[in-house]
C-alpha cells in the first residue's frame, strides 16, 4: 500500500473514532425560554427598565433587540432598556442560543409620556399632585368613606421601617408586617394634597400588587414628582378582600391602557385601612431614591470593616472590595448590592463554583458588580453582612441555582434568609 493510501486510511479511521467518541459524550440540554421579566412594566419616554430572561440550557448565548428603544449590552443575560422619545407600544425580543438549540421570546409593553400624573423615574409609582382630567375607567361600586384608624380586630398590616412624621425621598422602600386571611391582599396607597388615593404597584399594567411572604410585605412607592419637595403626603396601608383586590387590579390595568391614573376619591369597598402615617418630602431633591431597608435579623459575633470604599463615594462598574475582620468574626462574610430599583444581589467571584468572599488572616475580599453602562449616576447601597451557616448556605445555593439558569433575579428584602447581621452599610454612586 502506498504512503498516500495509508494516509487516507488513517484519516478515515481517526474520523470514525472521533465520531464514536462524540456520540458517547453527554447530550446537550435543550434550550428553553419561559418568559422575559421587565421592571417596571410601564416606562416613561426616555427612561430605563431592567429586563431579564428565564432561560435554561447548555452554554447559552443571548441576542436582544428592540423595535423602537435601545438595549445596553445586547449579548448579556440581563440588560437595560432605554425607551424612545415617543410614547406607544414597543416590543423587545431575545434570541437564546445554546448547544441544545435556539429559542426566541418577545415581550410587548407600553412606553408612556410623562405627565403631571406620572412619577418620572425608573421604578416609581404614579402619584399626581393635582386633580387630573378623568378618563374612561371601570365603573366602581358605591364608595364608602375610609376609616382613619386601624381596626382593633380582624386583618392588620403596618409599616415597620418608616415612622409617622418622617421626611422622605421621592422613592421610598417600605417593608412591613401583616396578619390577614390568606385570600386578603395588602395594598399601599399614597395621598398627595388633592386627597386622592393612588395605589402603588411596580407593574400597574399587569395589576401587580404588594409582594407578601411569611407575614411580611414590601413595596417601593413613589411620593409625588420631582418638584414636590417640602410637600406633605399620607401613606395608607390597607388590606383588601378578594373582591376588592380584583377590583383594584382590574382598575390598574384599565388606567394603564388609558395612560391616565386618576386615583380613588376614597378607599374602595372591601379595603380595611390598618395604618395611616404622614410624611413630608425632603426640602432638597438631591436624593431621589431612599436607602435600602435594614436587613439585620440576628446577633452574630465579631466586627467586619470595608476599607477601600466610603459612604457617599464613587464606584466602578466592577470592583474588588476589601476589608478586615476580627478574630471572633467566625461567620461567613457576604457582600450584598442593592441597586436603586430595590432588589438585593449577593456578590460572588464565581457563583457557579461557590467562590464568594474570601477570608484569610484577618483580611477579606470580594468581587462586586454595580449595574451596567445605563446605571451611570445612579445610587447603590453596598451592605457587608456576617451570615451564619444556614444563611450562607442559602446564598451559596441560590447563586448556583441562578448560575445554572444564567439568570440572577436577586431578592426582595422579605426573601432574605434569617441569620444575617449588617456590618457595613454605605450608599455609593456610579460616576
Amino acid at each position: 500500500m502506498s504512503s498516500h493510501s495509508r494516509t487516507i486510511t488513517l484519516l478515515l479511521c481517526l474520523t470514525w473514532i472521533a465520531g464514536l467518541l462524540g456520540a458517547c459524550g453527554p447530550k446537550p440540554v435543550a434550550t428553553q425560554v419561559s418568559k422575559i421579566n421587565i421592571e417596571p412594566g410601564m416606562i416613561p419616554v426616555g427612561e430605563t427598565a431592567s429586563l431579564t430572561v428565564d432561560a435554561s440550557g447548555t452554554d447559552l448565548q443571548f441576542k436582544w433587540t428592540a423595535s423602537k428603544g435601545k438595549i445596553s449590552s445586547p449579548t448579556a443575560a440581563s440588560v437595560i432598556y432605554t425607551a424612545p422619545d415617543s410614547p406607544g407600544p414597543d416590543t423587545v425580543t431575545v434570541e437564546v442560543t445554546g448547544k441544545g438549540g435556539s429559542m426566541v421570546k418577545s415581550i410587548t409593553f407600553q412606553v408612556v409620556k410623562p405627565t403631571p400624573v406620572t412619577t418620572p423615574t425608573a421604578t416609581a409609582t404614579q402619584v399626581p399632585t393635582s386633580t387630573p382630567t378623568p378618563v374612561a375607567s371601570p365603573t366602581p361600586p358605591p364608595i364608602v368613606p375610609p376609616t382613619r384608624t386601624a381596626t382593633p380586630t380582624g386583618p392588620s398590616a403596618r409599616i415597620t421601617n418608616l415612622a409617622d412624621g418622617a421626611t422622605v425621598t421621592q422613592i421610598v422602600n417600605l417593608v412591613g408586617e401583616y396578619r390577614a386571611d390568606p385570600t386578603d391582599k395588602v395594598w399601599i396607597f399614597v395621598l398627595p394634597t388633592n386627597n386622592l388615593y393612588y395605589q402603588q404597584s411596580r407593574d400597574p399594567c399587569n395589576g401587580t400588587g404588594t409582594p407578601q411572604q411569611d407575614g411580611r410585605w414590601e413595596m417601593q412607592v413613589g411620593v409625588g414628582i420631582a418638584n414636590d419637595i417640602g410637600q406633605p403626603f399620607e401613606i395608607v396601608v390597607g388590606v383588601a378582600n378578594a373582591a376588592a383586590d380584583k377590583y383594584i387590579v382590574d382598575t390598574l390595568k384599565a388606567w394603564c391602557r388609558a395612560n391616565n391614573y386618576p386615583g380613588f376619591p376614597q378607599l374602595p369597598p372591601g379595603v380595611t385601612e390598618t395604618q395611616r402615617i404622614q410624611v413630608t418630602r425632603a426640602t432638597t431633591n438631591k436624593q431621589v431614591w431612599g436607602p435600602a431597608p435594614d436587613i439585620s435579623n440576628a446577633k452574630l459575633p465579631g466586627q467586619v470593616t470595608l476599607s477601600n470604599l466610603k459612604d457617599g463615594g464613587s464606584v466602578a462598574q466592577t470592583m474588588t472590595l476589601k476589608g478586615t475582620y476580627s478574630a471572633d468574626a467566625t461567620d461567613d462574610i457576604w457582600v450584598l448590592v442593592y441597586p436603586y430599583f430595590g432588589r438585593w444581589y449577593p456578590q460572588s467571584a464565581a457563583p457557579c463554583t461557590g467562590d464568594h468572599a474570601q477570608k484569610n488572616g484577618g483580611q477579606w475580599s470580594s468581587k462586586a458588580i454595580f449595574g451596567n453602562d445605563q446605571d451611570k449616576g445612579k445610587p447603590f447601597d453596598v451592605v457587608v453582612v456576617s451570615a451564619n451557616a444556614e444563611a450562607s448556605k442559602f446564598f451559596s445555593d441560590k447563586q448556583k441555582e441562578f448560575c445554572a439558569a444564567n439568570n440572577f433575579p436577586g431578592f426582595l428584602t422579605i426573601q432574605l434568609p434569617q441569620g444575617i447581621m449588617e456590618q457595613v452599610h454605605y450608599r455609593v454612586y456610579r460616576p
